[in-house]
């Protein structure tokens, strides 16, 4: 199952790669009056991002990453716990604080190249064998954008 960005990437022949350098945004009041809520492509930091570098076609920001679509490619930014947070008392108060965020180059085991390893290494959902692991129950929080796909409309 491909996600919004990986569709868009392959329709327009980006290239998916992940940021080489931490990058600084700055939230301001009229970045938060024009937002949307629940929405990754309308949210504050989207306008954020597009205002503050112009050669950015559009800004994808999910709940635990950051999407900026250049016109060559499509770089990948993990998002501080600070910034998931305001994330979620946007979407579901439709409020947030003007503040300055560091979006974050993924490190080590959040690489694109290390995730598809471990994919190939366990095809599939089930556990390898005849081994009943009990996996525990991973809370969702309500009232919140969806993981990868906006809300259109």
């Amino acid at each position: 199952m491909s996600t919004m960005v990986s569709k868009r990437a392959a329709a327009l022949g980006l290239k998916k790669v992940d940021a080489k350098q931490p990058l600084t945004l700055e939230v301001t009041k009229s970045d938060i009056r024009v937002a949307t809520q629940k929405n990754p492509t309308c949210c504050a930091f989207a306008m954020a991002a597009l205002r503050a570098m112009p050669k950015i076609r559009h800004a994808y920001f999910f709940r635990s990453c950051a999407w900026l679509e250049y016109p060559d490619k499509m770089v990948r930014y993990t998002l501080p716990q600070a910034m998931i947070d305001a994330i979620s008392q946007f979407d579901e108060k439709g409020t947030m604080t003007p503040s300055v965020f560091e979006l974050a180059k993924p490190e080590g085991s959040q690489k694109m190249g290390r995730i598809q390893q471990r994919a190939s290494k366990r095809p599939g959902r089930h556990q390898p064998g005849n081994t009943k692991i009990k996996r525990n129950v991973v809370h969702e929080t309500s009232q919140v954008r969806a993981r990868f796909e906006p809300t259109l409309g």
